[in-house]
This record gives C-alpha cells, sequence and structure tokens, in this order.
C-alpha cells in the first residue's frame, strides 16, 4: 500500500488549547497498526469487534493505588504484586513497566530462579517505599482465578477512553447511515467473491485498536479519471461495467474516488486516540491518499482533554459526508485537465526543481503514460505517476518519502493553477 498526502485548499491548523491536532493524513499508520496486525487480533465484522470490546470492558475494572506500597511474591507458578486489597497478576505489559520502574531489563528478571527474582524485584522497590505516596491508575481485568491481572499501569492523570465507546459512536453516526462500511480489498481479489468473506479493517489487540472504514464508490460517467484510449471507456463508471458490475454507482468496484476514516484508540495507554479523514483513489494496487477539503487528522493523549476530544470526534463522524463533494470532483477534474509539462524533458526537469531526483522523476514520467495513470502529462498523471513509481522502492522510507513528494507537487503545480 502506498499513499499522497495533499491539501489544495485547508492549511494546517489546531483547535483551541492542546486538546486536539490538525494535519495531514498518516500514509504509513495503516501498515503499522493494520497489517502488521497478529490473525488473533482480527475481526469478521463490525458486531464481533463491538462485543469483544464490550466482553472485556465487564471483565474490567480502574483503581487509584499507591505504587509505594507494592510486595512482590510468587505463587502457583506466577508472580504477583501485592497492594491495599488486590492481589495483582503480572501480566506481560505490567512486567514491563514495572521492570522499567525498577531499574532492571525484563530479560534479566526472566533469568532468575522465582524465590531470586521476587527478591531482586521487592529490594529494587525500597526507593519507591522511601520516596513515598506515589499514585497511579491500574486497569485490572477478572483472571480465572477470582483475582486480577494488570492490563496496564498508568500515571494518575490518565484518562481512559473504553474502545467500546468509540465503537458505539462509529456504528451510530457512521455505519448506520449505510454509505460507510469497514474497509475490504478491493483489488486482486475475486470480483464474485462475497463481500463478507473478505478480511475485514477491524483491528484489535489487548493494547489497541484500529478500524478503518470507507464509503462505497459513486462512479461517475466521463468523470475523467479512469478514460482508456484503447478501449474508449469515458470515465469510472465504464470501467466498472466492464468488470462485470450491473449498477456501479451502488455495487463495490476495483477502483474509484472513496471517502476513508481510520480511528484508533489505546485502553492500556499504549496508543493516545485519534482519526483521520481522507479522500483516495483505490485502483490496481494504487493506494493514494489526498486530503481534501475534509480530510484531517486529530489526535488526543489520554488525560482529561481526551473527553473534549471525543465529543469533537462525535461532531466530526456525525457531520461527515459519505459523498464527494463538488469541489473536491471539481478539483480533480482540473488537475487532470492542467497540463504539467508540454514534454517528457520537461516534466522531468520541473520534477526535479520540485525536489524529485533524477530516477524518481524520470520513472515517474514514464509511469504517468500508463493508461490507468492517465497516459498523459497533465498534474493528475504525472502525480499519479509518482505514487505508481513509489511502489516500486524497496525501502518502506523511500516510499514514503515520494508519497510525500508527490503530495507537494500537486499542491504546487494547482497553486496558481
Amino acid at each position: 500500500m502506498t499513499t499522497a498526502t495533499v491539501s489544495p485548499t485547508q492549511p494546517k491548523t489546531w483547535a483551541s488549547g492542546s486538546v486536539v491536532e490538525r494535519e495531514q493524513a498518516n500514509y504509513a499508520l495503516a501498515n503499522r497498526l493494520m497489517f502488521a496486525a497478529p490473525d488473533e487480533a482480527k475481526f469478521k465484522d463490525f458486531a464481533s469487534l463491538r462485543t469483544h470490546a464490550a466482553e472485556q470492558r465487564k471483565r474490567s475494572k480502574e483503581v487509584e493505588v499507591d505504587m509505594s506500597k507494592f510486595l512482590f511474591a510468587h505463587k502457583d507458578g506466577r508472580d504477583f504484586a501485592y497492594v491495599d486489597d488486590f492481589n495483582l497478576r503480572l501480566t506481560n505489559l505490567f512486567y514491563k513497566q514495572v521492570a522499567l520502574e525498577a531499574g532492571i531489563r525484563l530479560e534479566t528478571l526472566a533469568m532468575l530462579k522465582p524465590d531470586t527474582r521476587i527478591r531482586v524485584l521487592n529490594e529494587l522497590w525500597e526507593p519507591h517505599r522511601e520516596r513515598g505516596t506515589e499514585e497511579r491508575k491500574l486497569l485490572l481485568e477478572a483472571n480465572e482465578l477470582g483475582e486480577f491481572d494488570v492490563r496496564a499501569m498508568n500515571g494518575a492523570r490518565y484518562e481512559r477512553l473504553w474502545d467500546s465507546e468509540v465503537f458505539e459512536e462509529v456504528e451510530r453516526w457512521l455505519l448506520a447511515t449505510g454509505d460507510w462500511t469497514p474497509a475490504y480489498p478491493t483489488f486482486n481479489v475475486d470480483p464474485e467473491s462475497k463481500v463478507e468473506d473478505r478480511p475485514k479493517a477491524l483491528i484489535r489487540t489487548d493494547r489497541y485498536s484500529f478500524t478503518f472504514f470507507f464509503t462505497e464508490p459513486k462512479f461517475k460517467d466521463g468523470d475523467g479519471f479512469s478514460n482508456q484510449k484503447a478501449t474508449g471507456m469515458t470515465g469510472s463508471a465504464d470501467i466498472a461495467k466492464a468488470q462485470g458490475f450491473a449498477d456501479p454507482r451502488d455495487t463495490d468496484g476495483l477502483g474509484g474516488l472513496r471517502k476513508g476514516l481510520m480511528v484508533y484508540n489505546g485502553e492500556t495507554g499504549h496508543k493516545s486516540f485519534g482519526w483521520q479523514m481522507f479522500l483516495f483513489r483505490n485502483v490496481c494496487s494504487n493506494f493514494n491518499i489526498w486530503d481534501l477539503s475534509e480530510g484531517r487528522t486529530k489526535r488526543v493523549r489520554h488525560t482529561k482533554s481526551v473527553r473534549d476530544a471525543f465529543e469533537v470526534f462525535k461532531e466530526d463522524v456525525k457531520s461527515l459526508s459519505g459523498s464527494l463533494t463538488e469541489f473536491e470532483y471539481d478539483f480533480l477534474k482540473k488537475a487532470a485537465k492542467t497540463p504539467f509539462a508540454k514534454d517528457d524533458e520537461e516534466a522531468e526537469k520541473r520534477l526535479n526543481r520540485m525536489g524529485v531526483n533524477r530516477a524518481n522523476a524520470h520513472s515517474a514520467v514514464e509511469a504517468a503514460k500508463l493508461e490507468v495513470n492517465g497516459a498523459n502529462l497533465s498534474v493528475w498523471s504525472v502525480v499519479n505517476g509518482l505514487t505508481w513509481h513509489a511502489k516500486t522502492l524497496g525501502n518502506e522510507d523511500d516510499r514514503v518519502a515520494l508519497n510525500v513528494q508527490a503530495g507537494d507537487v500537486l499542491n504546487a503545480a494547482m497553486a496558481n493553477a
């Protein structure tokens, strides 16, 4: 997956205070959080995801404790921390946090025998006891012993936003409209495969959730985005019809322009709460993000301000339009009609002046001539040529950098068009 981010009209802005940041879409986020997730963290549908989050929330609770009172012990083959009236079993994440606070590597503790390990932990904890009260918030989950595992330890100022709360608002204001659906592959798949059988972009681990939703594309006759001279097709609707879709305006296809929304949250504090809205073209494995009139990123850390940000999120989801605006279509149609250069040499030189190196500029111009990218030297074709070529680069950082440049080229080329 490769992406390009663009802000043709919207400057980067920040909401009041420290609640929300507004930036361009993060082109690497899906790779980091979604595609690297283990199979057991992937859900087949939104209902299953909501059920998983709701059931875990029922088993979980938050408590405030004085960390300086921790006393470590070992029983029944597991290590525990005792504080107040709680017997807290050390899970992997909590053990990492304890080891960090104690000032010892977890790998070192793992090599010690249980009795030695517990003695070392208690000795290393003495500075905390000597300093006195150290308030922390613990996220607990009931276990099969009738006691509690600690899912995470956070600072006293930490404010938790539950996944179940986030999913409730997504269901109410986004999915219930019928315009949006959990994202699934739209390329390199059998068009006859049922949508419900395709893997969904619904991820929830014990540390974070990441979900990606998109609109079903509304293809247009003669929109200029998928013209193919060889076949005489004059728009994305023609392309969809050729792929066998009876009514491409209401049926998923293998291309077209869509809107997307990525939402991520960390119940344990692993990730802050955030969401990204964008417009993209998904065709032939070429995934480009244009940050247009509704494109933005908002993020907030899990302090008390997260509740304020959650209200902003709910308002965004309620107002997010599932259809492309005339402005967005007009902007992209204009890019498809605006010449970038008169010939290959001039196009490469102009890209060089915009910061694209010679090798990438040459390959991008060649890719711009492909039918799927427009087959000319318009701004639209050259930008798609850049993102198309970015897919061939072996290094992820290089792919990301070239996609960023593609966005800069679109902005600069259309600034005075």
